[in-house]
C-alpha cells in the first residue's frame, strides 16, 4: 500500500470554494486559492484567525501559544516574501539537549554506545512491508531498545508529543520498501526523497511572532473572509474541510458517514505550553534552543522545554530576562513545573519568575498512530469513490509541521488547477 498524499479528496473544478476553518491550514489554503484566481469564501467561527498559532506580547516581550517556529523551505521562503514578510532566522549552532540518564546530554550516545551501532547500519532494516511496525520496530534492531527508548523518543517527543512505541514507522518515514534494504542505504534514500531547497533550512520566525504570519495570510485573504460565521456540517458544493480530524468527522456526519467514522477514530494528545518570563538564566540552556525529555516517564509532565531567548532575537525586551515555554503533557500547574525544574536541579527559574501563563489544547497534536495511519488510508478509498466536492485538510492527513501543511495546500491547489485546465 503506497503512502497517500497530504490532503483528501477532490473538488469540482469551475466552480466556487466553500473552506471551513480558518486555522493555519485554512489561510494557507485561501493564499493558494486566490494566487490561481479561484473564488473561494473562508469561514471561521471564532473572532480571530490562525487557530493555535497564536502570539502573546507583553511588556516583557512574546511568545507562542503552540508551534515556535516554521521551518523553511524555498516555498516557506517564497510565500513569506510574497506576503511581504521580513523573517528572523533562527540562531546558528544552537545546541539541542535530551536529559539522559539525570543529566543534559548534547551529543546523546557514549562511546561504547557509537561503536556498537555503526557495524549494525550494514544490517538489513526490518520488513517495511509490515504495515503495523512502529519506529520503535524499525530502529530496535539498529540502537538497541535503551538507546531507542532514551533518546530516539526524546528527539521525537519534540514533534509528536509521543513515545516511538505508538508512533506509526511509515507515517513518519513515508518510503515504499525495498527489498533487503540495509539502514545505511534506508537513510539516504530517506535523505535523497527529501525536496532539495537552494539554502540551508532552519527555523523561521517574526518580530511579533507567528501571529505576524497569520495576520499577513489574513490581510491576503480578507475579502474572501467571514469570521463569526459558525458552519454545523457540510452541505456546500464545493467545499475545504479545514478542522481538525474531530470536527471534520462532526461536519461530514451527515453527508458521509462513512468517512465521518474513519475520522472519529484520529485521537489528539492534550498538551499544554506553561510560558515564564524569569530573571534567572538555566546556565546548560545557554546558546541552546531547548531540552527534551522520555516521554514514557509518567513522574513528568514535562516533555521539553524551549529556551526563547537563545532561539529568536526579540523574544525577550529586557536581555536581563529569560524566556522558556515548558510543553508539557495535559493541563499544567505552577506546581508540576516546579516538580520537574527541582529534578534537573534549575528551580530558580520559578523562584526569579516575573510572569508566566499557561494554555492548554485538548486536542493539541494528532497521535501519528497504526489507527491513524488506517483511518487516513480508508477515507482516501472512501473519498476515491464519492463523487467530487469535498477536500479536507490539516496536519493529521499527511504532515504534522506548518511546512508540510504549506506544502499540501499548495499541493490541494495546484490538483484543482490542473483539473480546471
Amino acid at each position: 500500500m503506497s503512502i497517500q498524499k497530504g490532503y483528501l479528496g477532490q473538488l469540482i473544478p469551475n466552480e466556487p470554494v466553500e473552506i471551513i476553518g480558518g486555522g493555519i491550514s485554512g489561510l494557507f489554503t485561501a493564499y493558494f486559492l486566490k494566487k490561481a484566481n479561484i473564488p473561494f469564501t473562508l469561514f471561521e467561527k471564532e473572532p480571530n484567525l490562525g487557530g493555535k498559532i497564536q502570539t502573546t506580547r507583553n511588556e516583557l516581550g512574546c511568545f507562542e501559544h503552540s508551534a515556535s517556529a516554521i521551518y523553511s523551505s524555498d516555498l516557506v521562503f517564497e510565500v513569506i516574501k510574497d506576503l511581504g514578510l521580513e523573517p528572523i532566522r533562527a540562531k546558528k549552532n544552537l545546541k539541542k539537549y535530551i536529559w539522559r540518564e539525570g543529566a543534559q546530554a548534547s551529543f546523546p550516545l557514549r562511546w561504547y554506545e557509537l561503536i556498537k551501532v555503526i557495524p549494525r547500519l550494514f544490517y538489513k532494516t526490518p520488513s517495511q512491508s509490515n504495515l503495523e511496525m512502529t519506529v520503535a520496530d524499525f530502529f530496535n534492531p539498529l540502537l538497541g531498545e535503551k538507546i531507542t527508548s532514551e533518546v530516539l523518543a526524546c528527539a521525537l517527543v519534540g514533534i509528536y508529543a509521543e513515545d516511538v512505541s505508538n508512533l506509526h514507522f511509515r507515517s513518519i518515514f513515508p518510503l515504499e520498501a525495498m527489498e533487503n534494504e540495509t539502514y545505511l542505504s534506508f537513510f539516504k534514500r530517506y535523505k535523497n526523497s527529501k525536496p532539495k531547497n537552494k539554502e540551508k533550512a532552519t527555523s523561521l520566525n517574526f518580530d511579533n511572532g507567528l501571529s505576524e504570519l497569520v495576520t499577513a495570510l489574513r490581510e491576503f485573504s480578507k475579502d474572501h473572509i467571514k469570521t463569526g460565521h459558525t458552519v454545523d456540517e457540510v452541505i456546500g458544493k464545493n467545499t475545504i474541510v479545514a478542522t481538525d480530524a474531530t470536527q471534520a468527522a462532526r461536519l461530514l456526519e451527515n453527508r458521509l458517514p462513512r468517512l465521518s467514522i474513519e475520522l472519529s477514530k484520529i485521537s489528539y494528545n492534550h498538551v499544554s505550553v506553561f510560558h515564564s518570563f524569569s530573571s534567572f538564566s538555566i546556565p546548560f540552556l545557554e546558546g541552546a534552543f531547548g531540552m527534551v525529555f522520555k516521554p514514557t516517564d509518567s513522574f513528568r509532565t514535562t516533555l521539553g522545554i524551549i529556551r526563547n531567548d537563545q532561539v529568536f532575537k526579540g523574544r525577550v525586551k529586557d536581555k536581563s530576562l529569560s524566556s522558556y515555554s515548558f510543553i508539557c503533557r495535559g493541563d499544567v500547574s505552577t506546581s508540576e513545573i516546579e516538580h520537574d525544574l527541582i529534578e534537573i536541579e534549575q528551580e530558580k527559574v520559578l523562584e526569579a519568575n516575573i510572569d508566566s501563563s499557561s494554555i492548554s489544547w485538548k486536542r493539541g497534536i494528532p497521535v501519528y498512530n497504526l489507527t491513524r495511519f488506517n483511518a487516513i488510508q480508508k477515507s482516501h478509498e472512501i473519498l476515491e469513490e464519492t463523487p467530487a466536492g469535498v477536500a479536507i485538510i490539516g496536519n493529521y492527513i499527511g504532515g504534522i509541521s506548518l511546512r508540510e501543511i504549506l506544502q499540501n495546500a499548495k499541493a490541494l491547489v495546484e490538483d484543482l488547477s490542473k483539473v480546471d485546465s
